[in-house]
Parts: structure tokens; sequence; C-alpha cells
């Protein structure tokens, strides 16, 4: 069995890629369950800046294949243009990929913890889909402790800053500052949380929209501020000069449309959009409007470089943790297969063993029920004494893996205990051979 994970990230594709590629909330479910004619396990991290399927996989090649057509079939993409845009990362490369992506060395952003949280709700998702098994669950649990490991051992997380801040930072570059500005927030999740918890600091007067009030007035409560319902956006649009898109939706929420009666009202009055939807929250077409100006995820991106400088000191110290952690999920992985290979053959001595005993005890019908136990001990005794070095090579031997499916081929023992006993002769065979003898 074989780990692979492929995907996309702000790196390796661009944003048109990404967003067709991505997941929404309410498709995960759908997808994961689709998921399981791909990879025996597995779990699919969905994120505005990377989509992400890892799963466990009889052949890497081909197995890695199956999750590229899967990633092409969901998106609707012709799976040539998702092979050039995705990267593909196999066995201890895919371990180490999971522990960096969790602790924030593949980020936008260097050490921004969101992903934490993101990863983890990754795994549980997976876990309710049930298309998790012992793999992927303990590859997700070394990724969330090795990040947590890194942010707490190196500087790598300190001061750190996410994309909602920039956000939020951006636009106030772009408005002379956000104190007493009026700012419209799309959405209540996550990423909308933080961006509201910033526009507050900023003292911006923030109106929270979401397609849920309840929703809308839990996040709007914890900052004193205004909800609405989504259907009111053009209404609401008409007093707003700074739009910040989070809400996670198939199709645009901020359009022409939804604008028209600002621009009835008042022209030209400058508005400006920072889109931090995945897919985009708001309408290319926006762009072509004048007084509208649209700050995207890329242009974020290109802000966070800039953070790069205060915290590349912290890498080594960070990409140290990881390897050491990737080492120790690797020997885990390695002593399974190895664990199953030696409970295996020693069930194939055991039957070897059983066999000659169920051959002989007919010849030797004279013993008084102690001496047949005393036979029987001494047989299994020298089958195991037979095996006990090769099992302990196996257990101590770095080269444990390789040497586990010779050990397989040479004595003929791959597969389930009753396999193994069903290609030995039974006991009534073994009578008739005497009785001939």
């Amino acid at each position: 069995m074989h780990i692979v994970v492929v995907g996309v990230n702000h790196a390796s594709s661009a944003h048109e890629i990404r967003e067709r590629l991505t997941f929404a909330p309410g498709e995960l479910d759908v997808a994961l369950a689709e998921l399981k004619a791909a990879a025996r396990e597995g779990f699919i991290l969905s994120t505005c800046q990377r989509v992400e399927v890892y799963g466990v996989v009889g052949h890497a090649m081909s197995g890695a294949d199956m999750l590229l057509r899967f990633l092409a079939d969901r998106s609707q993409l012709d799976l040539s243009m998702v092979r050039s845009a995705c990267y593909v990362h196999v066995g201890p490369l895919a371990v180490r990929h999971a522990l960096r992506v969790a602790s924030g060395l593949d980020s936008v952003v260097l050490g921004e913890d969101q992903i934490q949280g993101q990863f983890k709700r990754a795994i549980d998702a997976a876990r309710n889909a049930a298309t998790i098994g012992a793999a992927m669950d303990r590859l997700g649990s070394a990724a969330i402790a090795c990040g947590k490991r890194v942010r707490t051992f190196t500087g790598i997380g300190h001061h750190s800053v996410s994309l909602e801040l920039l956000a939020v930072r951006a636009a106030a570059e772009r408005l002379a500052g956000l104190r007493s500005k009026r700012a419209l927030v799309l959405g209540a999740g996550e990423s909308a949380s933080l961006v509201v918890r910033h526009l507050r600091s900023a003292g911006a007067q923030i109106t929270v929209m979401s397609r849920t009030l309840t929703h809308a007035r839990a996040l709007a409560t914890s900052v004193d501020a205004e909800a609405r319902r989504l259907a009111e956006l053009p209404e609401a649009l008409v007093d707003v000069e700074v739009v910040f898109a989070c809400a996670s939706a198939p199709e645009p929420v901020l359009t022409p449309a939804t604008i028209e009666r600002r621009l009835s009202r008042t022209g030209e009055r400058r508005m400006l959009c920072v889109d931090l939807g995945m897919p985009r929250g708001i309408d290319c077409a926006l762009e072509s409007i004048g007084g509208v100006t649209v700050v995207r995820l890329d242009q974020l991106a290109a802000m966070a470089e800039a953070h790069w400088s205060a915290r590349r000191q912290h890498i080594p110290a960070a990409e140290s943790i990881v390897n050491g952690e990737s080492d120790r999920f690797l020997e885990w992985w390695n002593a399974r297969g190895v664990s199953a290979v030696i409970a295996t053959l020693n069930a194939h001595a055991d039957a070897v063993a059983e066999h000659e005993l169920a051959r002989a005890m007919p010849r030797l019908r004279s013993l008084t029920p102690q001496q047949r136990e005393v036979v029987t001990k001494l047989a299994h005794r020298i089958v195991r004494k037979l095996m006990h070095r090769p099992m302990n090579a196996l257990k101590h031997n770095p080269e444990a893996d390789n040497m586990a499916r010779v050990l397989e081929c040479l004595f003929g023992a791959s597969g389930s205990v009753d396999r193994l006993q069903q290609q030995l002769p039974s006991p009534a065979d073994a009578r008739v051979e005497q009785s001939v003898s």
C-alpha cells in the first residue's frame, strides 16, 4: 500500500484552476463518498489557496492517476489539464508534504495557523464519511501534532498574519484608513469572522450578511455589528465603502446586477471590493465598472511575501521538526506492514507444525495423552526456533520492509491464515498417504 497526495496550491497553478477544483463545504460529503472508488481510504483538504486529495492506494502511479481522474471528474475539467496543474507526492514525500502543510510551511503566509483548523476539519469530515482508516487517521494526527510542535518550538508563527488581516490592511491602505468607514462582510464562516475581528480593531462600521440571518446575527453580535440577510444585498450596497466577500458559493455573490441600485443612486461613487472567496465571490465583470476596485486573493498573496523575510530564519528549525516527525510516522508505517508479515509467517509455521502432527499422530497411537502433548509442544518449539532469527531480523533491520517481501516469497506465506491452511494437505489426505506407505 502507498500513501499518495495530489493537489494544487497558490504556487503550482493559476487561480482559475484552483477555483474549478475547489470543494464547497456542502459538496464535501458527496465528494468523499465518491473518493471511496478511487482510494482505500483518504481525505480532502480544500481551502482558499489549495485543494489536495490524500489517499492510500495499492499502486503508487496508477493510484495517483485514479485520484487525478477523481479531481477531473468532480471539476469537469480535462484530465490532461488536471495532470499538468497538479503536483503528485508518493510515500515519504507525501507524508512530509502533509506535515509541512499543517505546519504552515507551504502556506501563502508563512507560519499562518488557520491551516491547523482546516486540516483538522478535513480529517473530521473523512471520519464522519467513513473514508478514513488507520493510516490516514494516523497521518492526520501526526500532521496536526507536528504543526503544534513547529509553532511551539520555533518562531515561525510569531506575530502571525492571515490573508484576512492582509485583506483588511489592503482596504485600509486604499481608503486612507477604515475608522468610521462602512464595511460590508458577506458570509458568516471562519474567514468572515477573522475579517470582522480585524475591521472592529480598525474602527470600521460593520454589517454582516449571510443567507441565514441567525448565522449573521451570531457573528455580528460578537462585535456589536449589524446583521442582515444576503437577499438584501442590493439595498445594503448603496451606503457601503468596502465589501469583503467571504461567502462560499458556487457562483459569485457580488455581480453587476447586485450593484445596479447603488450606481443608480450614487453614480460612480468609489467602492472597494475584496474577494476572499474560493470559488470567487465577486464577478470579474465588476472590474470594468468605473469607481469599483477589486482586490483578489492573488494580490493578497503578493503582499504576504513581505512577511516571509521576518520569519525565514526560523524555517530550518521548523523543517528539522517536520523531518523528525516524518521519520517517526514512517517507522510506524513500515512496522505496520512488517508486523503483518511476522504474524503471517508465524501462522504459516504453526500451520506446518499442525499438518505434520496430523500426519504423525496416527502412527503414534500407543502414546499417552501426556506424551502426545509433549510431541505437540516439541513440533511447535522446533518451527518457532527456526523462525526466531528471521523474525528478529524483520523487527530490527532497517531494510525490514524489503526483507518482509522476500521472506513472504521464500516461504510461500503471503495471504490470510485460512488460505495458508488451505495450501497444506488436510489431515484426511495425510492419513490416506500413510495407509498407502
